[in-house]
């Protein structure tokens, strides 16, 4: 119908969140990686053909920068393995104790 028609053009040009259980499927992914403790803030969208994820990661321990750096690039890689066109923004966040709150959305 036109309505489906015209629904489908804008959420092409429209930002909208990403559907709970693909967000769901990306935590669990993060949180697999050796070294994370938790996901404390998550945010995703699509806009368009492209999907973007935003979230805050704390690290078990305390490791050096190159190790959170090393951390990230393997959650980016595996991230890559399973979403294509995906974009992944990763902060990492100190934490001095586990934290039971997964995930903070914005």
């Amino acid at each position: 119908s036109a309505m489906r028609v015209g629904w489908a053009s804008i959420r092409i040009i429209m930002d909208e969140e990403l559907p709970e259980a693909e967000r769901q499927f990306i935590i669990d992914e993060v949180l697999a990686e050796t070294g994370v403790l938790a996901v404390q803030r998550f945010r995703s969208w699509r806009s368009g053909q492209r999907r973007v994820v935003k979230l805050d990661v704390a690290f078990a321990g305390q490791p050096s920068l190159h190790d959170i750096n090393d951390n990230c690039r393997a959650i980016v890689a595996r991230l890559a393995a399973v979403e294509r066109e995906l974009d992944v923004s990763i902060t990492p966040v100190a934490q001095s104790q586990p934290s039971s709150e997964l995930p903070l959305q914005d």
